[in-house]
């Protein structure tokens, strides 16, 4: 079966993968700063920290020898030594292909990102949909850790400060959100 890739979801399905993405974000952002301590580091998470003041870490976890998942506050970069990377926006889950598997230079502002562009040919189409569905699986394990260790409560209180914060809330159960994009997906 072909699998779609995000650049292919549409109207509602894009939606509501943009504000889980956002939202996703949000409680990551919270986790580092949780009173269990840095949760994306317990996770085990690689931070560099920024060399600007105000300007939040860059997380890295090896998820193998090969493969690698970085996250900024604009954004998530998955990399793949024998394939290359993506970049996904934090706001708009716009599917972006990079030749280069590192994300190097860190990129700490927006405009400093590396040269991206929509994945192109069949192979860099297929390459994109596999490392998406690699990002999409790391939020949905994540998720589980977080509630496996941390409760139910916990991510939903975070959820709570989200929506105070005047957003809207896609799925409360995040573990669940994720397993929805990645039937979208498949």
């Amino acid at each position: 079966m072909k699998r779609r890739v995000a650049f292919e979801l549409r109207g509602r399905q894009l939606t509501y993968a943009k504000m889980l993405m956002h939202q996703q974000f949000h409680v990551m952002g919270r986790d580092v700063e949780s009173r269990h301590g840095n949760l994306l580091l317990s996770y085990g998470g690689v931070r560099q920290k920024s060399p600007y003041k105000h300007t939040a870490s860059l997380y890295t976890f090896h998820l193998s020898k090969r493969r690698r998942i970085a996250f900024r506050g604009f954004g998530v970069f998955l990399g793949d030594d024998a394939v290359g990377g993506i970049f996904v926006n934090r706001r708009e889950f716009e599917v972006r292909w990079m030749r280069s598997p590192l994300l190097l230079p860190v990129p700490w502002f927006p405009s400093q990102s590396p040269p991206y562009r929509e994945p192109r040919t069949g192979r860099e189409k297929q390459a994109a949909s596999e490392l998406l569905a690699g990002m999409v699986d790391w939020f949905y394990e994540y998720e589980e850790w977080i509630q496996l260790n941390h409760g139910r409560h916990f991510r939903i209180g975070q959820l709570v400060h989200f929506k105070k914060r005047g957003n809207d809330i896609c799925n409360w159960e995040m573990q669940e959100g994720w397993k929805i994009v990645a039937k979208w997906l498949s």
